[in-house]
């Protein structure tokens, strides 16, 4: 087997047997990494990238795969999209307002989950657990309900003084309580909403959990870069988030979209 393409990101989906499922897109095909569990995988970055949005070879991407013309001129790629309580749309400064108008005023979820900690987060509502995956939650809950992402970033800053809202992604590797506190601070969070945001809706959900495809924990947690290390061989042992993790160190695949990747069993 030898497969090779563009990185375009992990498909991660929770099937109906509540078994989670990732697809690596290469290209564009999808390659089930859940049969490749326990296998000895040889990765190669051919030294060439290509930008995740025009397509252009590059020498160095951005945020989300991209080159700097994209990075600087796209609304996926600006400050309000890590921060957004600097939502600016309403100074009629946004990038490009029907993007705006499809992606930020929408129906947005403040959640709460466990990652390597306690962890408060925003998303869109019909993607909230993609979300979880995607951040290799353990257990999530959903606390509120906003209409756009402005709220939603109001929201969360004012959660930031209880819980963190980054993750520590060594610690994503290491067998861990995800149960302590969670249920007594998803409350806690609740009644402040309640009481703080009078445009937000509290919801009702209970809490789900999450156990991805790990067959082992690595010993050693160290992160590979395809750009200092083009290629390497060893045992994959899991998934979790958007981490491959091998017996010798993790590979974040979200860090390289637009690397040219060959991939094949050893």
């Amino acid at each position: 087997m030898k497969q090779e393409g563009v990185i375009k990101g992990l498909q991660i989906e929770e099937d109906s047997q509540k078994n989670i499922q990732y697809h690596l897109k290469l290209g564009d095909s999808l390659f089930n990494l859940n049969e490749l569990l326990g296998q000895e995988l040889r990765l190669h970055f051919s030294g060439e990238i290509c930008c995740s949005f025009c397509e252009k070879i590059i020498k160095k991407t951005y945020s989300n795969g991209s080159c700097y013309p994209c990075f600087i001129s796209l609304p996926q790629n600006d400050l309000c999209i890590l921060k957004p309580e600097s939502c600016h749309f309403h100074k009629g400064s946004c990038r490009d307002s029907v993007w705006g108008e499809d992606n930020c005023f929408k129906a947005h979820t403040i959640y709460l989950s466990y990652t390597s900690n306690l962890k408060v987060g925003i998303t869109r509502e019909f993607r909230v657990k993609k979300r979880w995956l995607e951040q290799g939650a353990t257990k999530a809950i959903k606390l509120a309900r906003v209409q756009n992402r402005l709220q939603a970033g109001l929201v969360e800053v004012a959660l930031k003084t209880f819980v963190k809202d980054t993750t520590n992604w060594r610690q994503l590797f290491q067998e861990q309580e995800t149960t302590e506190h969670f249920e007594q601070t998803s409350l806690k969070l609740k009644d402040h909403i309640k009481k703080t945001f009078n445009f937000a809706y509290l919801e009702e959900e209970k809490a789900e959990s999450f156990c991805y495809p790990i067959l082992q924990y690595p010993k050693l947690i160290n992160s590979y870069s395809l750009e200092k290390t083009p290629t390497f061989q060893n045992k994959l042992i899991g998934m979790k988030g958007s981490y491959l993790i091998f017996e010798g160190g993790v590979l974040n695949i979200k860090k390289f979209i637009g690397f040219h990747l060959e991939m094949k069993k050893s």
